[in-house]
């Protein structure tokens, strides 16, 4: 498995950055590719002896040690490069560092005011381009907004230096590479939250309590009266249930829900309860107000045949990640008056 890096384009972004383009990622050390004992710690042994080697040459400067990491860049190994424009570039390593000298002819020729000289790239000024060597990455190259990366990455490629191993973040941006959107804080929170309600429902609340539960929510949404009918009601006859009503004045809507405290499965008595009694209130039916038929249970799904008579008779089947998800949305907050109520 290759290793993470992190390299920036710290100089000759002008030069850089289309090389970048052609699939060539790029540092600068210019001034050091005439020295072949450098160039061969570098290109062939891929940094073995750098130390040593740059004490011999006297460079101490502290910035060396992003030239001896890009020596040690594999074939195989991902590098993300932070780029302008809140976006970067994920390139897979296809060839180890080598001088500048060594660009292939026609990619030198791509470019009409540069040109190469036995001590590196120059323009036709003869001014001296700080690239000194290269590695060769897969192309095309991808640019992806730093919004698809989560914190810890985006936060990372802030760093001031030129380069640095990340492969503590090689989750991290394999993920922000396969995403085709940005990430959606307020989706995680929601899913996250959901999960954990669902799994408190079905340790804690009793299936009375979940019907209070269903209650509170209609409530919270904004219903302008909810009620539990009783239990032993003449109208619930040959079955008929409903747990819950909800009407809405203002949208002119009245909601009857079957509430059910179940794991694994819903199956098709729920639905047949909610059509009955929807059936038998027909005849208290308020002209201009629209009535629909809710299943909510707690299980993880509902059995096709209760899928099957809820589509041919218009009732929705809410589940309990999609009920726990409807609860995240609205938050929780209070959620506890549901049970005294």
């Amino acid at each position: 498995m290759g290793h993470y890096w992190l390299h920036r384009i710290s100089n000759e972004w002008g030069v850089a950055k289309p090389l970048l383009d052609k699939g060539y990622l790029t540092i600068g050390w210019q001034c050091l590719i005439t020295e072949k004992s450098l160039c061969e710690c570098i290109i062939d042994k891929h940094g073995e002896g750098f130390e040593s080697l740059m004490n011999e040459l006297k460079v101490k400067w502290r910035s060396r040690w992003c030239l001896e990491r890009f020596a040690r860049f594999k074939q195989g190994d991902t590098v993300v490069v932070p780029l302008y424009d809140k976006s970067f570039a994920v390139v897979e390593v296809e060839e180890t560092a080598k001088s500048i000298c060594d660009l292939p002819k026609d990619i030198i020729d791509g470019f009409t005011d540069i040109i190469l000289k036995e001590d590196g790239l120059a323009d036709t000024t003869n001014r001296n381009i700080d690239i000194g060597f290269f590695v060769k990455v897969k192309t095309p190259v991808k640019i992806i907004p730093r919004s698809y990366a989560v914190d810890k990455l985006q936060m990372r490629m802030k760093m001031r230096q030129t380069n640095a191993s990340i492969d503590d973040l090689a989750e991290a941006v394999e993920d922000a590479a396969k995403r085709e959107a940005p990430i959606d804080v307020h989706e995680i929170l929601v899913e996250e939250s959901a999960n954990t309600i669902l799994m408190q429902i079905k340790k804690y609340v009793t299936a009375d309590n979940f019907e209070r539960v269903v209650k509170w929510y209609m409530e919270k949404i904004g219903a302008s009266k909810v009620y539990i009918p009783p239990k032993n009601s003449n109208e619930k006859k040959d079955y008929a249930d409903a747990d819950v009503v909800a009407v809405f004045d203002s949208l002119g809507v009245t909601i009857y829900i079957q509430v059910k405290k179940h794991d694994d499965k819903t199956n098709s008595w729920a639905v047949e309860q909610i059509v009955k009694y929807g059936e038998q209130q027909e005849k208290n039916f308020v002209e201009g107000m629209t009535y629909i038929l809710w299943v909510v249970s707690t299980a993880d799904d509902f059995n096709d045949d209760a899928k099957g008579k809820a589509n041919e008779k218009g009732v929705r089947l809410i589940n309990g990640k999609e009920f726990s998800r409807m609860l995240a949305e609205v938050g929780v907050n209070g959620i506890d008056e549901g049970f005294n109520n």
